[in-house]
């Protein structure tokens, strides 16, 4: 290898390194809904250590000699194709044609380097670049790595375009002002000066669509491949088969999102149920339906990407069935229903505690540990409400969690902030929360029509609070709908939630899962149903 291409090598590693922590607050940024990173004071956060300096830097480095040698062969050969196919010396729209080719040629190794780099940067906690790049080929695949090219390529081809185009502009503008004697210093200046004023141009005019390469890189594809099975179950029960990803039992019982319930809900707004809150209606109802609420197909598929984004986030909740465990993982699963999210993580924990409102999904969540040979000191669940917590889930049993999960039911929660302090206030100091629920986007929550509704319930809407009560109408309104707090809960809502509830900030993660749901008009009572996208939130306990 000749010396300017290790010069070039080295001086752009150190350049890569000596850029990366603003371009590690650039990315954070640009990925709002991945991480919480929204203000000049969230700056300081995110250098804590010297490590997080460098955040995300292998890839571009290993990946940089590759770049520079495909992005220089194809301008050099292309600048001289354009000059002897139209008889030119040197122009500087020869240079930007160039440019632009060498920066398309580029995109087969920046792509998945970037894609790396960017899910680095924005993993809270800190996940290493080959860690990513080896979770991202397991459950992605080569598409996965090149998740966002076409984007890149344009970024790259339009970016690189500028730079040449600029570089050359500005070298002959100051060959020309400067009539003196060459010398090194100087040559020098004009180097830095040059490359600087070209480095501007480019970003200025790629910016936007390097916003859009990051916040698609930062999505990750949902696969619809996992067959992971839990050491837990596999080893002691013939009757669970892992289907899709999601642990299915072949007896009547299904995994499914809606078994998560829960919690102080609003006041019922119907006459006949005046007396009720939300949580005896989501009692009542959850109760009642225990048996055969959950063998509908419409549940299947969520239950299954719900548990394919809990264990493809395994390693920022803090969990690795791989490495050996220097002390015992204990999980509380909060509104657990039959035990939708503590099957998924099962394979990652040792000890499992679930609490239930309904007595009849506490019931089913012990019976399948039961049929699976697990005793209760290994999963078990009990019922009860964590903001009036019995006698049942006091002691030392039920606090100092590893990890908390509230699965697919924070729209059923009558005062979510509170909820999430109290969960919070049981993980150990260090300890991780994580949150799946609906993403808010006009059509969830549901709002119901005026025809049924006339205003009525006690809905939130973007914090203010209508009460009306209209006891002829409670006929027309599906049970399942009922059971639904229709408060807005934004990615900043659940963040600042979070942060109230006595977590460090600088360690969420919020993420839109990018695979739609359908969720049936009986229960969100709009025709044709509705379908949205699922979210997952996470912050560890200060």
């Amino acid at each position: 290898m000749s010396a300017d291409f290790w010069s070039g090598y080295v001086s752009g590693a150190v350049g890569i390194i000596i850029g990366n922590p603003l371009d590690l607050i650039k990315v954070r940024l640009q990925a709002k809904d991945v991480i919480a990173v929204q203000s000049a004071s969230s700056y300081a956060s995110q250098f804590q250590s010297t490590s997080s300096l460098v955040s995300g830097t292998a890839a571009p480095i290993l990946g940089y000699g590759a770049l520079n040698a495909l992005l220089f062969v194809s301008y050099n050969r292309s600048e001289a194709a354009l000059n002897k196919a139209f008889g030119t010396k040197k122009s500087l729209w020869s240079a930007w044609i160039a440019g632009a080719v060498g920066g398309l040629a580029t995109w087969v190794v920046s792509t998945p380097t970037e894609l790396i780099k960017c899910r680095a940067q924005t993993a809270t906690p800190r996940v290493s670049s080959w860690a990513i790049a080896k979770q991202t080929w397991r459950t992605e695949g080569l598409r996965g790595l090149y998740l966002g090219g076409v984007v890149t390529a344009l970024r790259d081809s339009i970016g690189y375009g500028f730079y040449f185009w600029t570089y050359e502009l500005c070298t002959e503008t100051f060959s020309g002002l400067d009539k003196g004697e060459s010398t090194l210093a100087k040559e020098a200046t004009k180097v830095l000066l040059c490359g600087g004023l070209a480095g501007i141009a480019t970003w200025a005019s790629i910016f936007p669509l390097d916003v859009i390469k990051t916040r698609v890189q930062t999505q990750p594809l949902v696969a619809a491949r996992s067959s992971e099975r839990a050491p837990l179950l596999s080893a002691t029960s013939s009757n669970i088969e892992s289907q899709d990803g999601a642990l299915q039992q072949k007896k009547p019982q299904r995994h499914t999102l809606m078994t998560m319930v829960a919690q102080p809900h609003p006041p019922s707004t119907m006459a006949e149920q005046a007396t009720k809150s939300l949580s005896d209606i989501n009692k009542a109802y959850w109760d009642e339906k225990a048996d055969q609420a959950f063998a509908q197909e419409w549940i299947k598929p969520i239950a299954n990407l719900t548990t394919r984004i809990l264990r493809e986030h395994a390693t920022q909740l803090g969990l690795s069935k791989d490495t050996p465990r220097e002390s015992p993982v204990k999980m509380l699963d909060y509104a657990c229903g039959n035990g939708l999210a503590s099957w998924s993580l099962a394979p990652y924990v040792d000890t499992i505690r679930g609490i239930d409102i309904a007595p009849g999904m506490v019931t089913k969540y012990n019976e399948r540990a039961k049929e699976a040979n697990l005793p209760p000191s290994t999963m078990s669940a009990v019922e009860g409400n964590i903001l009036s917590p019995s006698e049942a889930l006091q002691g030392p049993d039920w606090s100092g969690f590893d990890l908390a999960v509230t699965c697919m039911a924070l729209h059923h929660f009558e005062d979510a902030g509170e909820t999430l302090r109290a969960i919070v206030s049981r993980l150990r100091p260090g300890g991780t929360i994580a949150i799946t629920d609906w993403v808010p986007n006009g059509a969830w929550p549901p709002k119901g029509h005026s025809h049924h509704h006339h205003g009525d319930g006690h809905h939130h809407h973007r914090g203010d609070h209508h009460h009306h009560h209209h006891g002829h109408e409670h006929e027309e309104k599906p049970e399942a709908h009922a059971t639904i707090n229709t408060e807005v809960l934004s990615s900043g809502k659940v963040l600042d939630m979070l942060e109230a509830a006595g977590c460090d900030i600088s360690t969420a993660y919020y993420i839109v899962v990018g695979e739609k749901s359908h969720i049936p008009e009986d229960v969100v009572k709009r025709p044709g149903g509705v379908n949205t996208n699922m979210f997952l939130a996470l912050a560890k306990r200060k």
